[in-house]
């Protein structure tokens, strides 16, 4: 008689012992990399942080965020395009409002393991995972945000996840508006660094001078909120 099982669910052995995990569509809940993962996946996305720990809390934490508070649903891991990403979360139809204009779009987060790095390689890695977000969108999505008097708006959240962050690039990423580096009428690109030892997020938190305050201001402050209810564990 076959044994019945819970649905959604699967047991691994791993040689030592039983291993049960949860599959929730394409995201498998439980160690990113000890189970239900291949061989070749494995060489895919390196193992580049040594707090392992930290990182898969972390994960675990921000995907059910993402899913619960914010309906993603569409959730990967273990990508590789021009850079290893541990994972990437996709929602089509994301609504939101800059001022009074309702915004509707498609929203990425995309997380990547990093060797401790400088601003200039961020900006590079947060420029690349929005090449890969842009080839993943359709233009029929700008046609319906507009049919539905929604102004067309696409958001790239790249968190680049580091064991320890320099003082120099913890102050740059906070203080450097990214608008004043990256201007695409369709697209806001927002780097943020999550510092595995300290759990701490790092991000364009306030503007640092005068000037700030008209580039884009009005657009951070909803995307502030995002981050603190997503992406702050």
């Amino acid at each position: 008689m076959a044994e019945n099982r819970e649905p959604g669910r699967r047991d691994i052995n791993t040689g030592g012992g039983n291993y049960n995990e949860r599959i929730e569509g394409n995201y498998i809940q439980g160690n990113y990399y000890a189970a239900g993962v291949s061989s070749e996946q494995k060489k895919i996305v390196p193992e580049i942080c040594k707090n392992r720990k930290s990182l898969n809390e972390y994960l675990d934490v921000t995907v059910t965020n993402l899913k619960q508070k914010f309906g993603f649903s569409d959730i990967k891991n273990n990508i590789y395009d021009e850079q290893a990403l541990n994972l990437v979360a996709r929602k089509t139809k994301f609504d939101m409002s800059i001022g009074f204009i309702p915004m509707r779009g498609e929203a990425f987060v995309i997380f990547a393991e990093l060797e401790q790095t400088n601003a200039d390689y961020l900006r590079d890695f947060s420029t690349r995972c929005l090449k890969y977000a842009k080839a993943k969108t359709s233009l029929s999505d700008v046609g319906e945000a507009i049919y539905d008097c929604k102004f067309p708006t696409n958001l790239c959240f790249t968190v680049a996840l580091v064991d320890e962050l320099d003082e120099n690039t913890k102050k740059a990423v906070k203080t450097i508006n990214p608008l004043k580096h990256s201007v695409d009428f369709l697209w806001y690109e927002i780097p943020i660094v999550y510092e595995l030892n300290k759990k701490q997020l790092y991000f364009y938190e306030k503007p640092s001078d005068w000037t700030d305050h008209f580039t884009g201001e009005v657009a951070w402050k909803p995307i502030r909120k995002i981050i603190h209810e997503a992406l702050i564990s």
